[in-house]
This record gives C-alpha cells, structure tokens and sequence, in this order.
C-alpha cells in the first residue's frame, strides 16, 4: 500500500476547505485508510470555524468507484469499523456548513436511504 495518504485535507481560499480523494491509481476505490482521513478532515472543519464550505473531491479520472477489494486495502483489519464511521460521513450534509461536491469519470452511488439506513 502507497504511503501517500489516500484522502488530503487542505484550505484552498478564505473559508474553503477542499477533501481530495487521492487515489489515482485505484480510481479513488474506498479503504478504511481513506475512511479515517476523510474523517479527520470533517473534524478539523468542525474545529475551524474560519471554514465555511467543504469541497469534496478526487484526483485523476474517477472520484470513487467503491470499496477497494484488493487483499491489500485494509478490510480484513477494520471491516466492522466501518459501519459505525459511514454513520458519521452521512450526517455531514446535516452540518451546518455548506458541503459541495466535484465529482469526475466514475463514482458509486449509495442506494441506502438516509432516513432508515436499509
């Protein structure tokens, strides 16, 4: 696995805060690696409140294409973490900051519905 982090939190203007996906090579596929810094992020917006909007991105031709399901992506260790921190990404849109998207070439959509998480 790439010592590259696989999500980059930065501040990109005068209250922006951009989340870049940084996972090229795999067209963004998810990892629990990419879970915990995606969720550091959203900590350190909630802890600035200079920052306004969040801007959530990747880099190369895909935003996410899934769950990475190489032997190498890191489920076998955090698999039944994962539930309890999907939680906490979906209750990002209820913040009260503005969050945007910019999403490129291929992304998975989610059919879980938010109000009853089935």
């Amino acid at each position: 696995m790439s010592d590259q982090p696989h999500a980059v939190f930065e501040t990109v203007g005068h209250g922006i805060a951009r989340i870049r996906i940084n996972r090229p090579d795999r067209l963004g596929a998810y990892t629990p690696r990419m879970c915990a810094e995606i969720l550091e992020g959203i900590r350190r917006l909630r802890l600035d409140d200079s920052l306004r909007v969040l801007i959530l991105t990747g880099t190369g031709r895909g935003f996410c294409t899934g769950g990475d399901v190489s032997p190498d992506a890191g489920f076998a260790d955090d698999l039944t973490k994962q539930i309890g921190r999907a939680g906490t990404a979906r209750r990002l849109p209820r913040h009260r900051r503005g969050a945007a998207q910019a999403r490129q070439g291929s992304a998975v959509r989610s059919t879980e519905s938010p109000s009853t998480g089935v």
